[in-house]
């Protein structure tokens, strides 16, 4: 509630206040002008201080006085009332109800104008109908009027209600600076928009380099066999062999294919190549869906790829429960966050949980190859699927 002590003129129209939610004190400048009114809050946790904060305010009023003056006596006084019949302000007519004639109606009929003196007070000058006639009494009564205001002046309304401007070119320098600090903070921001966004693309196209290079490496040697899931173990010249071992969901299938057994190293290789890829096949494997449900030891939402994030921007503190999506090769992290102060915090977590399950969702059909070697046989497989099939007909043709 705004006080209604009356203040001296450098403090009329600012107001020094206690905001409970803020719990900081503030000044707030309230100036009407031409029936607009102007409102602007300047608290003193923002502005350095009480005595700063009320300079601010009074050199913000200060220019609002300066491009709205005062309104002017007479323009006051050239307000048509919503009560006026004349349509001229300060001008009616009237009668003397009690000087009546034989039938009982006014003698008397008169236009009158009211002349404002400038202190507080007015005074009504008549002119008679039966004098001047209608018109005549009426057009007297208006240039009466017309005069009186051009008697006023620059004579200001209420004057002792009008604030005085003290403050100085620095002053005004200063509040212009506080003012502009807003922008120049939004263009900061965004200009650090648009370098993350640079970053991330360089980061995105640096990723997607390391997942092509990746490609290449897979296919590369990963065992001494020179194949996936395939090892090359020595022992007595009938013994040595090849061993394909291959974990599925904790389970481990192997089979061994000796030399001696198959006629030779070619031979044992060959079987051991045929048997991986049907075994391979046999066994897909989980999708990568599948594999991120399980939680950390150092989670403490209790939902997988939830956290809160706690955070201080510009002084204020910020929670929020953040999503984020599983990581893939060649995709850069993504993240979505929810409010605790715009949603609460039940509401928060939910959306935050939801927006998990969506990017969960999203890899369903990905599968989860944690092994150079599976990633090798999905490569070859594809590799092989994408090579074009040469029939009998076309080496005929050749």
């Amino acid at each position: 509630m705004v006080s209604a002590v009356r203040h001296t003129p450098d403090q009329i129209g600012i107001f020094r206040m206690f905001h409970s939610q803020v719990k900081s004190y503030y000044v707030v400048v309230m100036i009407r002008r031409n029936g607009k009114s102007y409102t602007k809050r300047f608290y003193e946790n923002r502005c350095g201080g009480e005595q700063t904060t009320l300079k601010l305010a009074q050199a913000w009023r200060d220019t609002i006085i300066a491009a709205h003056p005062p309104m002017s006596m007479a323009q006051f006084c050239a307000i048509v009332r919503i009560n006026n019949s004349s349509g001229i302000s300060g001008v009616f007519h009237k009668t003397h109800a009690k000087r009546k004639n034989s039938r009982g109606e006014p003698e008397s009929h008169a236009w009158a104008a009211r002349i404002p003196l400038g202190n507080g007070k007015t005074r009504i000058q008549s002119f008679l109908v039966q004098t001047y006639g209608e018109a005549g009494a009426k057009q007297r009564a208006i240039a009466a009027r017309e005069q009186g205001l051009a008697a006023l002046g620059n004579t200001l309304y209420k004057p002792e209600q009008q604030p005085e401007p003290i403050s100085s070119a620095a002053d005004i320098e200063q509040l212009e600076a506080k003012l502009r600090a807003p922008e120049e903070r939004r263009k900061q921001r965004a200009a650090k928009r648009i370098a993350k966004d640079q970053h991330v693309a360089q980061l995105a196209a640096k990723k997607q380099t390391a997942a092509e290079i990746a490609a290449e490496q897979a296919l590369q040697k990963a065992t001494s066999s020179g194949e996936p899931y395939i090892s090359r173990y020595i022992g007595a010249t009938e013994r040595s062999g090849f061993r394909v071992s291959i974990v599925r969901q904790g389970r481990s299938y192997r089979k061994s294919f000796a030399d001696g057994i198959y006629g030779g190293t070619t031979a044992a290789l060959e079987a051991a190549k045929i048997w991986r890829d049907q075994t391979f096949v046999a066994l897909p494997a989980i999708s990568k869906a599948q594999a991120v449900t399980r939680i950390p030891a150092a989670n403490t939402s209790g939902v997988a790829g939830v956290y809160l994030r706690r955070e201080v921007v510009d002084g204020k503190r910020r929670e929020a429960w953040v999503a984020y999506a599983p990581k893939q090769a060649g995709k850069l992290n993504r993240t979505k966050g929810f409010s605790i102060a715009k949603y609460g915090e039940k509401q928060a977590f939910a959306l935050a949980v939801q927006a998990r399950r969506a990017f969960v969702a999203e890899l369903t059909d990905v599968p989860h190859l944690p092994k150079h070697a599976a990633k090798q046989m999905l490569f070859a497989v594809q590799l092989a699927m994408s090579e074009p099939v040469i029939t009998d007909q076309d080496r005929d043709v050749g």
